[in-house]
């Protein structure tokens, strides 16, 4: 999936990623950047990234757009 994301982006203006708000097992974090994607112009886009973690590890991840 990164792969396809890096192949349509023509470049990147800006980004950024919120500090991590952590409960328990989870954290969650904000990402959002500013890219011209091939055939749509460019694009500000943000979302929130939701991990759940065992034993140090990231098992579970969900994006909301």
């Amino acid at each position: 999936m990164i792969d396809a994301f890096q192949e349509m982006a023509e470049d990147m203006h800006s980004g950024y990623v919120s500090e991590p708000v952590i409960t328990g097992n989870c954290f969650s974090i904000a990402l959002g950047m500013d890219v011209p994607m091939k055939g749509m112009g460019r694009t500000n886009m943000g979302e929130i990234c939701v991990y759940e973690t065992r034993e140090g590890k990231i098992v579970k991840e969900q994006f909301f757009f």
